[in-house]
């Protein structure tokens, strides 16, 4: 708790928060030993008659090998030096293990440490603010799993194993569900008229990915469910000559194309996923088979020239799904993933661990003030 007493002729001061302008720094310390020129019971007249102060910090654990603790100890002797101008040479540490003290000095090489350690801090998250801006989740680099990691006391927070880079979990995450990001143009008013095959070029992106939680996020899926919308349109015109067989198979075709996708992508395993892609680009076909024979018919009996485009239009976004739906299914061919049915326990524990940092992170992201540039990303969006 917060406060101070007196004993054996040294002020203990309890909880003492901590800062420096000059470094970036701001903190409490556990506890600092407080020797004074002459005694006194008011405390302002304490401050002003310091003649030494020593930071004391305690660890639960056993001494480690690492020098975080000193690190740790040494820049809240930067603070104090800065608050009370005092020189703190030396600080301790008590170990709760061992119940032993442990004099820590502040060499030269140690405060050096501490201040680049410092000074990285500050550029890793002036980068990371600058780079949130322009992606889809704001966050620190992935954490790289050191053997110092298994001693910090933010290791359940951090979870370095579970969303470090290298880590299987990250591995799986980023490539159990994974589609390339494909860049397409549409133009203002998705069912104008006006649509034609140049507004449906698709370019890949092979260094780009994103992943998805929910179909129907996917931009594969939305393309699906507009051919859908679109081919209703169609078999509701007067002016659309067929009969009753073609118009239900047409309406079947491209119904097939959303639902099987939505199929293979809830169904938990890369190679029934690859299947209901397949089965999906197949009905995708069918559905320009399809308009490619009444294209030839509307040019042979003289269709309404609105009624041609219209299938046009229809055709080309038929087109765009099966590109889509190659490209996803390409970037899945090679992948080692089996699928989330097929993770083991373990592997199982660290994809969650890494569900709940994501989960940590919206929750940051929720508690920044509204006019955060950060939360006002997020929520433009849709991440909170």
């Amino acid at each position: 708790m917060p406060g101070y007493e007196v004993a054996k002729g040294v002020t203990l001061l309890r909880a003492l928060p901590v800062w420096s302008e000059r470094v970036g720094l701001s903190g409490k310390c556990d506890i600092v030993e407080a020797k004074l020129r002459s005694l006194s019971t008011d405390l302002k007249s304490e401050i002003s008659n310091l003649k030494s102060l020593k930071p004391v910090e305690f660890k639960l654990g056993k001494r480690r090998k690492w020098e975080n603790d000193d690190a740790q100890l040494c820049a809240q002797a930067l603070c104090l030096e800065e608050m009370f101008g005092v020189a703190v040479p030396r600080g301790a540490v008590f170990h709760a293990d061992s119940k032993r003290r442990r004099e820590v000095e502040f060499t030269s090489e140690l405060r050096k440490l501490t201040e680049n350690a410092v000074a990285g801090l500050h550029d890793l998250l002036r980068e990371s603010e600058i780079s949130n801006l322009k992606c889809a989740i704001p966050r620190l680099p992935p954490a790289v799993c050191k053997p110092a990691c298994e001693e910090c006391s933010l290791f359940e927070v951090c979870l370095p194993k579970a969303t470090g880079a290298d880590s299987r979990a990250t591995r799986l995450a980023r490539d159990l569900f994974q589609i390339w990001n494909l860049r397409f143009e549409i133009p203002d008013s998705p069912r104008s008229a006006t649509r034609n095959a140049q507004h449906s070029t698709i370019q890949p992106q092979p260094n780009t990915t994103m992943t998805y939680e929910r179909f129907e996020h996917l931009p594969v899926w939305q393309t699906a469910a507009e051919l859908y919308e679109l081919t209703e349109e169609l078999l509701e015109n007067e002016a659309f000559k067929a009969s009753r067989g073609f118009r239900d198979q047409l309406d079947r075709a491209a119904l097939s194309v959303s639902n099987n996708i939505a199929e293979g992508f809830e169904r938990g395993t890369t190679n029934e996923l690859l299947a209901f892609l397949y089965i999906a680009r197949g009905s995708a076909g069918e559905v320009r088979s399809m308009l490619c024979l009444k294209e030839r018919r509307a040019t042979k009996a003289g269709w309404p020239a609105d009624l041609k485009s219209q299938i046009s239009n229809l055709k080309s976004l038929a087109e765009s799904c099966s590109r889509q739906l190659r490209a996803w299914a390409d970037s899945l061919q090679n992948s080692d993933i089996k699928g989330q049915r097929h993770l083991s326990e373990r592997e199982r524990e660290r994809f969650e661990g890494l569900q709940r940092a994501h989960a940590m992170q919206k929750k940051l992201l929720r508690n920044l003030p509204p006019g955060h540039p950060l939360r006002k990303d997020a929520e433009e969006r849709g991440l909170i």
